[in-house]
């Protein structure tokens, strides 16, 4: 079976291949149809991050050279952070999983990172 993509089809077209039919084993036969083609949809959260990925790399970049250089001297800082980063990102993937549609708008996104963020801090500080 070999699916042929064509967005314009009305109806889908089914053809035996001519050059398969000398071989009883390897009979292909071509499926056209706008369902063939690969339909795929990205959720709000990762257009988000996609959108603003240099400020996230900069804070990113920021907290790991803080971590490198003085996460050992300042073991309960570098814990609240770890703490509060993990419950944030897990509360995010969550809420945007089970929660919100998939064409949820961009400022679910910014209220559900602001929201996160105190209660992982409350996490981070009991780490």
């Amino acid at each position: 079976m070999e699916l042929r993509c064509e967005k314009d089809a009305v109806v889908a077209k089914y053809a035996l291949d001519q050059s398969s039919i000398t071989d009883p084993c390897t009979k292909r036969v071509i499926l056209t149809s706008k369902e063939a083609c690969p339909k795929m949809t990205l959720g709000t959260l990762w257009h988000f991050f996609s959108y603003y990925y240099g400020g996230f790399a900069i804070v990113l970049i920021v907290l790991g050279l803080y971590f490198l250089t003085l996460g050992g001297r300042y073991y309960k800082a570098t814990m609240l952070l770890f703490g509060e980063m993990t419950f944030t990102a897990a509360s995010m993937i969550l809420m945007f999983a089970l929660v919100y549609p998939k064409n949820a708008p961009e400022y679910v996104v910014w209220l559900t990172l602001v929201a996160s963020l105190g209660p992982g801090y409350g996490v981070g500080f009991l780490v």
